[in-house]
Parts: structure tokens; C-alpha cells; sequence
């Protein structure tokens, strides 16, 4: 930090810092407006108010100072008192200028005006600056004093800096303020209607206080009173205790770090293993706490509390006060959706949905041993206002079909060796939808290998999972950023995305077959094989398969695909069967002289669909994936026959019966390729 004279002013505190961030600047300068008539037409009316209003601040702004002025804006959004301790919150006796030469620094701290000197963290991330979460909108305006010629800065933030004071007017209540004295003395102080005592008493008994006595730039996160109004404070141990503290990274709620920061559970002595982050949600911060290693008192799970009040500085770090502590698994997941509702949060609306459109997936979602939400957030429903949503869903069978899709009875972690290591022949996890009991869906998991992020699908909706694991007592939380049951994905996007048809979309990529299935103005039904179906054919005849995905045969393969593939209409499972019932030969598709009979059968996994063609039977593993043009149903099988693949050039193999065998195209191949490595 770069110091261009050192004075009274300076011995009198301590900072810390590094280069590049904060310049104290003691030099003089010349044919410049004082501070206040600076903030002159800078959207700063009010908070010029409040200075002239204050006269220890007029006395104070004829020195050095530098002032964070919040906008017009700030000031009106705030509702705390506006007194001198708020104005002296925005000072500092020296010139701060905000950006400078030398190396950057993440966090410098300096000292406030007010009574105590608390902290003001002054933070880079990227270009932008932000002092104890506020914003700098305008930076480095450079005024001087008129009576001392002394250098002033003004800087504009976008947020006011609520300052923590005392409850009775004493100041020296404010000297060498820890988080420790914040807990132990918390009934001095202003911290809004919240209290803190029954955390404060479990820290105590468990001799913790430490943690919160350590000197340097910690977070603290601190669970108020109402949160253990239904839980009991006995449950907050040694370890949770360790996770409510961060060690040498401060937290803020601007900028956010991107990075889960490691809390005090990675000292040595604890059990566990729990990391903390924040997040802005519309409806406010977030803490994620989330459990690496657990123990038998502690599952592997997330934790999210709300922030009560953000960015309290105290002489060693930061505090945040939260509604529930962290580490914790103590809601049920009723509770969790119920809370989502009543706080507006960003599950709101799926959670009203059930409850007034579900009222039986609402009792079974209360009542169920284990289990797992997809939870779909607000911004879910893309541009669908409630008022069209509520329309689809005052149908009650299109209520509990599409709510229901988003709750399954067994708890699914995101780690779930089933998930991670798929064993069944789709290689993908599949888990039944038990409400209503009538359904026959199926929610599927998988990693997409570019993004790395856990997929969750049902009836055709690929949904990202975006917070997974979100704990509860009687399950777990995922939260996605689709609705199941809303088709938003063109059959195009459905066969390019899902990793069990990748072989099909690498086919169809072959002569433009692919480009029609994304055009919105037609309907389609796409019996689409998996890629265990392709190496099927791979197994039964390696040249056969080779012929098809080379590419320089493309009309075998598009041929091939056209069998499986309908124009016109978009059909579902239900309707091919009631169709092949009635007409007694099934579907017309756009290529084959042969209609494909759909039908249903049992076996030892119960009720399952099943498509034929020439005594060629294939299951339907997953049917109905409804996209917004029309339908896919994936098949376990291709429906083919060695026919199918004959020599480019050859007569229609659907016209004629003299077909090339497909030893001889072998032959004709091998000789080829012997003939270009000569």
C-alpha cells in the first residue's frame, strides 16, 4: 500500500492491504470543489442531506476524508435510522483513492468514522470495486478541503452501510468488536428484531467462543433465534459449530466468491468435512453449506439458510446473520416447500402448485419415508405466467401427471452409484414415478460429459440439475431449471442431447436427415434405437455397421432411419396401440411397405410397450418423450434386416428381391481399402 506522507492520522489505526487497491493520498491539491459540493448532481441529494444535518460531520468534512455516498436510490430502499452513526458509517479521515498502481489485492480493509473505527472492505473483483457489498457506481472523484487545502475523495455506491451500534449510545461498546464480543454481548447492540442467544449458548457450552475470538478476516455465520423454534439447539455440536465458520476468506454477498470456501471442520479434530458459499437468489442471499464427509450425525447433503442481515464488520472479519443453521439436516421436505411458498423464494411456485393443484402428491410428499423432489425454480416456467399455467393445471388429471413427475419415492443422491455407474443395458438410471398411481413414466439420470452437470429426464424434458443434493429430513432436494411435462426441446434438440441417442443423431447427421426434425410446423413420431441397439448390430455384423456410420452409404442409412420415422403426425404410445387395434396391421411410417404394429405385453418388470415389424420385435424403454413437435420413444432393438444394407448404386432394396449379400460387400471393401495402403 502505497502511502505518500505518514501523519497523526495514520499511526492512529492499523490497515491492512496491498498494492493496487486502496492509495492513501496526503498530498495537496489545487483549484478543486470540497466533497460536498462534488456530490453536486450525482444523484446524491439525500445523503447530502444528511451530512449538512449532521454537525460533527460538516466539521468533518473541512479535513481529509473520504465519503461512500450512496445514490438517491440506495438511500430510499433502506429503512434503518439515518442518524449520525449512519453517516459517520460512510466516512474515513483519510484519502482513500479506490484503484491504483502495483499489484491488485482481492480484500483492503480501512477504518470507518465511526465510534470504534469498524472495518470497511473495500473488494476487487474483476474491474469492479465494492465496499462491504455495496457497489462502486462512481469511484476516485476528487474534491479538497476548503479550509485545509487537504485531499478528499468521493466514491458512489449503490448500496447503503448499515453500521452495527450499540443499543444504549455507548461508543466504547463498539472497541474491539469480535464476532466473539458480538456474540457474547449481542443484547447491546442494534441487529434488527433478530436475536442471537440460543446459538450464543450452545457456542458457550461446547467452549467455542474461540472461533469467534481469532483474529484476522474470517466469516461467521450465525443462525438467529426463530431458527430453533422447531429444532432443538442440542443438535448444534462441535462440528456444526466449525461449519458456521469461515477462516481466513471473507464472504461477502457482493462479489460473490465463485468458489465453496473450506470452513473451520477442515482443522484438525473434526469429523467432518463441510464447505460454505453464498448466492444471490431473486428472492435474497443464500449460505450453501455443504457437507463433503460426513458421519452418522451428518449425511453428505446441502444446507441453505437465508440471510436475515448480510455483511455486519467486526474487527476480525464479517458476520451474516442467517434464518437456520448450516450443516444441519432438520426440515422435512413438506416443510422445505412450505417455507419455499411462504418466504416467495425461488421454488415458490412449484411449491403453490402442489399444494393447490396436488393435494394428494402434497400428502404423500408429507408422509413418505424417503424421497426426492425435482424442484423446478421460478425462472422454470420461462415465459408461462401463473395465469397460464393455473389453466393447465386446473385439469386434474393434467395436474397430477405433470406435478407428479417431479417426486419419487426414494431418496437419489447426485453420487448415487447407480447413477455414476449405470448397470443396465440403457445405461442410464431409471426410477418409476409412483404418483399418480396410474403412471407409467419413468424419471432418468445422467452426466452430460460437457458440461459435467447431472441430467434429470422425464416424458422428454431434459432438465439440469442445478443445486443438487439440497437436504431434507426425509429425503433430498434437486433443484432443475425445466418443468417436466412442459415440451420445450424440438426432436431435433431431444436426439442431439440425450447421451442414449447419440448414435442415432450421429446417423441422421448423414445427408441432412437431421435438419428437418427441428422445422416447427410439422408434427413427427420418431421411434428412435439406443446406442445399445446400434452395437447390437455391431455385434451381429461388424461390417453392417461399419457400412451404415462410414457415411459414403448414406441412403442405406437414411433408409434405415426413415423406416422408424413418421410425417404428419405426432403420435404417442396409447394412440399407436388403440390405432393397431383397430386397423389390425398399425402405424404407416415413411418408408416400408409394412406398417409397425405397437402393442403391450408383461414381463418380469411388468407392463411394457413393444413395436413390430417383420417379426422383429423391440421393447419401447422409453416412451412418450414429448417434444414440441412431436414424439420420440426409444427402442431397445433396430428394426432391420441384413437386406437393409446393399452396395450405393444397388436397386431399391424395398423394390426388389435381387439384393447384394452383404459378404460380398465385404469383400468389395476389404479389397478397396487393400488397394489404397499399396
Amino acid at each position: 500500500m502505497r502511502v505518500s506522507k505518514v501523519g497523526p492520522e495514520y499511526n492512529s489505526f492499523k490497515m491492512w492491504g496491498s498494492f493496487g487497491v486502496v492509495c492513501l493520498i496526503f498530498a495537496t491539491s489545487a483549484n478543486a470543489a470540497n466533497v460536498l459540493e462534488t456530490m453536486e448532481a450525482k444523484s446524491v441529494e439525500q445523503f447530502i442531506q444528511q451530512i449538512t444535518n449532521t454537525p460533527t460531520a460538516t466539521q468533518f468534512i473541512q479535513n481529509e476524508i473520504t465519503v461512500f455516498a450512496p445514490s438517491n436510490d440506495a438511500m430510499n430502499k433502506f429503512d434503518g435510522p439515518k442518524d449520525e452513526n449512519f453517516v459517520r458509517n460512510h466516512m474515513v479521515n483519510i484519502a482513500v483513492r479506490i484503484g491504483g498502481n502495483g499489484e491488485p489485492s482481492r480484500i483492503t480493509q480501512v477504518p470507518s468514522m465511526l465510534p470504534g473505527s469498524p472495518p470497511l472492505y473495500v473488494t476487487k473483483d474483476g474491474g469492479n470495486f465494492y465496499v462491504n457489498g455495496a457497489e462502486l457506481i462512481m469511484r476516485n472523484l476528487k474534491a479538497k478541503s476548503d479550509t485545509t487545502d487537504k485531499v478528499q475523495y468521493l466514491h458512489i455506491i449503490d448500496r447503503v452501510l448499515e453500521p452495527l451500534t450499540p443499543q444504549d449510545g455507548d461508543s466504547q461498546t463498539l472497541v474491539g468488536l469480535t464476532a466473539g464480543k458480538l456474540l457474547r454481548e449481542s443484547d447491546k447492540f442494534r441487529i434488527g428484531e433478530s436475536t442471537i442467544a440460543e446459538f450464543t449458548s450452545q457456542v458457550r457450552s461446547k467452549n467455542k467462543l474461540d472461533l469467534f475470538e481469532a483474529p484476522g478476516q474470517h466469516t461467521f455465520f450465525v443462525p438467529v433465534d426463530s431458527a430453533f423454534q422447531n429444532l432443538s439447539k442440542e443438535l448444534v455440536d462441535e462440528n456444526v459449530i466449525r461449519g458456521h465458520v469461515v477462516p481466513n476468506t471473507l464472504l461477502f454477498t457482493r462479489p460473490i466468491l465463485k468458489s465453496e470456501a473450506k470452513t473451520a471442520t477442515y482443522t484438525e479434530g473434526s469429523s467432518i468435512k463441510v464447505t460454505a458459499s453464498i448466492q444471490n437468489t431473486p428472492s435474497g442471499p443464500q449460505v450453501k453449506s455443504n457437507t463433503v464427509q460426513g458421519n452418522r450425525h451428518h449425511t453428505r447433503e446441502h444446507v441453505l439458510a437465508n440471510v436475515v442481515r448480510a455483511n455486519i464488520p467486526v474487527s476480525n472479519g464479517i458476520v451474516h446473520l442467517i434464518d437456520k443453521p448450516l450443516v444441519i439436516i432438520a426440515n422435512p421436505l413438506s416443510e422445505y416447500l412450505a417455507l419455499e411458498e411462504q418466504q416467495g423464494g425461488r421454488l415458490s411456485r412449484f411449491a403453490r402448485y402442489v399444494r393447490k393443484f396436488a393435494p394428494d402428491l402434497q400428502t404423500l410428499i408429507e408422509s413418505t419415508k424417503t424421497g426426492t423432489v425435482f424442484a423446478p425454480t421460478d425462472d422454470a416456467f420461462g415465459s408461462m405466467t401463473e395465469a397460464e399455467m393455473e389453466e393447465i393445471l386446473q385439469d386434474p388429471e393434467e395436474a397430477q401427471k405433470i406435478l407428479g413427475m417431479h417426486f419419487v419415492d426414494q431418496r437419489i443422491a447426485s453420487d448415487d452409484i447407480r447413477i455414476t455407474q449405470p448397470q443396465n443395458d440403457e445405461g442410464m438410471f431409471g426410477v418409476n414415478v409412483p404418483f399418480p398411481e396410474t403412471s407409467k413414466d419413468k424419471v432418468w439420470f445422467y452426466y452430460d460429459p460437457d458440461s459435467h452437470s447431472l441430467m434429470v429426464d422425464a416424458v422428454g424434458v431434459s432438465a439440469k440439475v442445478t443445486e443438487a443434493d439440497v437436504g431434507a429430513s426425509n429425503g433430498v432436494i434437486h433443484v432443475i431449471n425445466r418443468v417436466f411435462g412442459l415440451p420445450s426441446q424440438s426432436v431435433f434438440d431431444k436426439l442431439a442431447t440425450d447421451p442414449m441417442l447419440s448414435s442415432s443423431f450421429s446417423l441422421g447427421n448423414q445427408d441432412h436427415f437431421n435438419d428437418r426434425l427441428s422445422n416447427p410446423e410439422e408434427s413427427f413420431t420418431f421411434f428412435v434405437p439406443t446406442n445399445k441397439a446400434w452395437e447390437l448390430i455391431q455385434k451381429q455384423s461388424a461390417s453392417t455397421h461399419k457400412i451404415l456410420f462410414m457415411g459414403a452409404f448414406s441412403y442405406q442409412s437414411q433408409s434405415l432411419l426413415e423406416r422408424h420415422f413418421k410425417i404428419g403426425e405426432a403420435l404417442s404410445v396409447e394412440e399407436m396401440v388403440e390405432r393397431t387395434e383397430d386397423n389390425g396391421e398399425g402405424v404407416e411410417m415413411l418408408r416400408g411397405t409394412s406398417p409397425l404394429s405397437v402393442g403391450m405385453d408383461t414381463d418380469e418388470d411388468g407392463e411394457y410397450a413393444y413395436v413390430e415389424w417383420e417379426n422383429i420385435r423391440a421393447k419401447i424403454i422409453r416412451p412418450n418423450l414429448k417434444c414440441s413437435n412431436g414424439y420420440v420413444h426409444i427402442l431397445d432393438r433396430v428394426l432391420m434386416k441384413p437386406r437393409d444394407v446393399v452396395l450405393s448404386g444397388a436397386p431399391d432394396p424395398y423394390q426388389s428381391t435381387s439384393l447384394w449379400p452383404i459378404t460380398a460387400l465385404t469383400s468389395v471393401l476389404s479389397w478397396s481399402v487393400s488397394r489404397a495402403l499399396l
